[in-house]
């Protein structure tokens, strides 16, 4: 991939992140939300002894995720085991949200688990990159997360979120997220990618600003 200059606009979104990681880099990234974009793809090539876990429910419609060639787990990140709809346009994947939307033309039915379970899965390893876009339900996924993040072996937490104002019914706030993770220690250290009804925010776990 390329780097620095050499990098095309979204690369350069998607490396953003590596600008507040200092010392000892990332073990492992958990990529929530796949989609079709390539923050994986960036930030593996930035971070080549990184292991990455991806979790995308409708993988199937995505064809990007063909070149995904790490472990990609088939589940919603929510607040509970089991079953929820999810609603989505096969020709626009990045507006697929578990709550429905004008723009949705399909649903399906989609196995969820916390994202503690998902830790789990994955042997609850160290210093993680949190990437999270999964259309606001970021709130309900770091809730069912308290056991990951009091471990504070998440580093870095990237997220998309919407405007103050912006939040479609059922969306989580901007506020609402930062209020919370402040509450495990989290600095919210910049804001990018600025859209007219959102963008991305990073937190930084306050113990790896003082390292």
């Amino acid at each position: 991939m390329a780097e620095g200059s050499r990098m095309n606009k979204q690369e350069q979104q998607e490396a953003v992140i590596s600008k507040y990681i200092h010392g000892n880099p990332p073990a492992t990234m958990y990529d929530i939300g796949v989609g079709n974009k390539s923050e994986w793809k960036t930030l593996g090539a930035i971070y080549p002894e990184m292991k990455i876990y991806g979790c995308e429910p409708l993988a199937e419609y995505i064809p990007e995720l063909d070149d995904f060639n790490h472990p990609l787990f088939r589940f919603a990140i929510t607040g509970s085991t089991g079953y929820r709809t999810i609603y989505f346009d096969p020709s626009d994947m990045k507006t697929a949200s578990l709550t429905k939307c004008k723009s949705a033309k399909m649903k399906k039915q989609v196995q969820t688990i916390t994202l503690d379970q998902f830790d789990q899965i994955q042997e609850k390893p160290k210093r993680i990159l949190l990437w999270m876009d999964i259309e606001g339900s970021e709130l309900i996924a770091l809730k069912s997360g308290r056991e990951l993040l009091e471990s504070h072996r998440v580093r870095w937490i990237n997220l998309e979120v919407r405007r103050a104002g912006f939040e479609r019914a059922g969306w989580c706030s901007a506020k609402e997220i930062n209020d919370f993770l402040e509450g495990f220690g989290y600095k919210k250290v910049t804001e990018y990618n600025r859209h007219h009804e959102h963008m991305d925010v990073i937190y930084v776990n306050r113990g790896e600003l003082k390292s």
